[in-house]
C-alpha cells in the first residue's frame, strides 16, 4: 500500500509539473516564460526517469537519460533568476559555456561504466555538486532580491523562492543516493509534494499583472480623493528626497506607512498611480540617483556607496543600477 501511495503521488507531481512546463512555454514569449518552461521540463525529465527505474523497475535505453536533466538544472535555475531580476534580461550565446563542463561531464558518463564504476560514480557526483553550486547561487541572487520586495503584494519571489529550494534539496537528494545513502525516490516524491503549490502561485502571479507594470484600474473604487492622492504624494517626495528614508537598507512598506501615518493599502495605491512603479522600484530609484550622483563626483569605494545609498549586498546594488541604466557601477564611473 504504501509504494503504491509513493506511486500516486510521484506520478501526480510529475505530470503536474509537465502541465506547467507546457504552459509557460505557450505563454508570451519572454524569456523569462521560456527559461521556466525549460527548467520545470528539466525536472520532469529527470524525476521521471527516477519514477520508471524506481516504481516501474525499468532501466532499459534509459541510462544517462537523468545526466541531461541534471546538465540543465544549475544553469536554468541561475539565468531564470537572471532574467526576473533584469529586464533588458537577454539570452547571449556565450551563456551556452555554462552547460560546457557538465556536458563534458556527462559525455564521459557515457563511456566510464564500461571502463571503471569508481570513476563513473565520481563523475556522477561531481555533475550533480556542479548543479547544487548553480542552484544555490541562483538561490543567493534571488534572496538579495527577495529583501527588496518582500512586501510587494503582487510579488513572484515567494514562489521562485519556492521552486529554488525545491530543486536545491532534489538535488541534494540525488547527490546523497550518489553517497550511498537509499534516497534515490525521495526526491521525487518531494518535488511532488511542492509542484503543486509552486504552479498554483505562479499561476495566480501570471494572472495578476506583470511586476513591472502596476495596474492602476484595480483602485476606481477608491475612497481617496485626488486632493488626497496629491497630498500624500507630496508627502512622500518629503520623505524621501529630503529626509532620505531610502538610505535606510531595512525600509519596507509599512515602514514608510507608519513614518507617513498612511494606511498601506493607500500607500500602495498612491505609488503606483502617480509614481507608475512599485514601492521596490520607488526607493531604488532614488537609491540608484544618489549613487550616480557619488560615482560622478566621488572618489568612494562601490561597496561603500552601495551601502550608503541603501542597498543591503553589492550584488543587489549592482544589480539595480545595470537595470536602471544600463552599465555597471565601474562602467558608469568610468565613462
Amino acid at each position: 500500500m504504501y509504494r503504491e501511495i509513493l506511486t500516486a503521488v510521484t506520478g501526480f507531481g510529475i505530470l503536474q509539473s509537465l502541465f506547467f512546463a507546457i504552459y509557460f512555454f505557450l505563454q508570451k514569449q519572454s524569456i523569462k516564460n521560456k527559461l521556466l518552461a525549460f527548467l520545470l521540463l528539466a525536472v520532469t525529465v529527470r524525476l521521471s526517469k527516477s519514477f520508471v527505474r524506481y516504481y516501474l523497475n525499468y532501466e532499459h535505453h534509459l541510462y544517462g537519460i537523468g545526466f541531461i536533466a541534471f546538465v540543465a538544472l544549475g544553469p536554468l535555475s541561475y539565468f531564470l533568476i537572471k532574467a526576473f531580476l533584469d529586464s533588458k534580461f537577454h539570452w547571449k550565446p556565450s551563456y551556452w559555456w555554462h552547460f560546457g563542463i557538465a556536458i563534458f561531464l556527462y559525455s564521459t558518463c557515457l563511456i566510464l561504466p564500461l571502463i571503471d564504476y569508481q570513476w563513473w560514480i565520481w563523475t556522477y557526483r561531481s555533475i550533480i555538486i556542479i548543479e547544487i553550486l548553480y542552484t544555490g547561487l541562483a538561490f543567493k541572487l534571488w534572496y538579495n532580491n527577495y529583501q527588496a520586495v518582500i512586501n510587494e503584494l503582487y510579488s513572484e519571489s515567494k514562489w521562485l523562492g519556492i521552486l529554488l529550494l525545491t530543486i536545491l534539496l532534489v538535488e541534494w537528494l540525488y547527490l546523497l543516493n550518489g553517497f550511498g545513502w537509499q534516497v534515490y525516490f525521495q526526491g521525487a516524491f518531494l518535488y511532488a509534494g511542492f509542484v503543486s503549490v509552486i504552479g498554483f502561485i505562479a499561476l495566480q502571479n501570471a494572472k495578476s499583472r506583470s511586476h513591472s507594470q502596476p495596474n492602476v484600474n484595480k483602485y476606481s473604487n477608491s475612497s481617496l480623493s485626488k486632493a488626497d492622492i496629491k497630498h500624500y504624494s507630496n508627502l512622500i517626495e518629503q520623505a524621501l528626497q529630503a529626509e532620505k528614508l531610502y538610505q535606510d537598507a531595512n525600509l519596507k512598506l509599512p515602514h514608510l506607512a507608519n513614518h507617513l501615518n498612511i494606511p498601506l493599502y493607500q500607500l500602495s495605491q498612491i505609488i503606483n498611480q502617480e509614481f507608475g512603479v512599485n514601492f521596490s522600484e520607488l526607493i531604488n530609484s532614488y537609491r540608484i540617483k544618489e549613487a550616480q550622483l557619488r560615482l560622478c563626483n566621488s572618489d568612494d569605494k562601490i561597496l561603500a556607496i552601495a551601502y550608503d545609498c541603501g542597498f543591503n549586498s553589492i550584488s543587489a546594488f549592482n544589480s539595480a543600477f545595470k537595470k536602471t541604466t544600463g552599465l555597471t557601477p565601474s562602467q558608469f564611473r568610468k565613462q
